[in-house]
């Protein structure tokens, strides 16, 4: 592993789902406006909204860089915790999978990783069923341009040449059969 090259980093941004909530909440503060709206329901209607795109706001500033790809492994960016660091020696695949709302990239941590983090239980084992492999906490959902995921896939190539690239919704390690992509 070398680390000639600067890191990657897939960068927060405003995104289509900050745009449209933002239409929402202008609808909401408008409608605590209209003449005939009692108090106690106006004053929600101006508050959280507002409060809601403060979140967000602070969310995006506090956490710019959600992914980061260099030598040391693959660091998840958190806006209200400590980032999460996966080493590469931790990692058994690095993933990508394709979904409507956009792709979602990570990794496949080990056993041991994952136990030491608490990772795989309870709702989070929902997503390490439904996608067949345990990513759960070290995958997080790209709304970005699909260039940036090639990206993504070259860096971790480059940091960690022996290291699966894997689309664990096609991958022949997924073990239920009804997932299976049909023709």
């Amino acid at each position: 592993m070398t680390n000639e090259n600067p890191p990657f980093e897939l960068r927060q941004g405003w995104q289509t789902s900050d745009t449209v909530m933002s239409v929402i909440g202008l609808l909401l503060v408008a409608a605590g406006f209209v003449p005939g709206v009692p108090l106690g329901v106006a004053i929600p209607l101006w508050v959280l909204p507002t409060l809601f795109a403060l979140l967000v706001t602070v969310a995006r500033r506090r956490a710019p860089v959600l992914l980061r790809v260099d030598s040391a492994g693959v660091t998840f960016g958190a806006s209200f915790t400590a980032d999460v660091v996966v080493p590469w020696s931790d990692v058994e695949a690095v993933v990508s999978w394709r979904t409507k709302p956009g792709n979602w990239v990570g990794v496949a941590a080990s056993q041991e990783y994952r136990e030491r983090r608490g990772l795989g239980r309870g709702v989070n084992r929902l997503l390490d069923d439904t996608v067949g492999m345990p990513v759960s906490g070290t995958a997080i959902i790209w709304t970005g341009p699909d260039e940036d995921v090639k990206r993504f896939a070259a860096a971790a190539a480059h940091f960690a040449p022996d290291v699966p690239f894997v689309d664990p919704v096609t991958s022949p390690r997924r073990t239920d059969d009804a997932a299976e992509p049909t023709d």
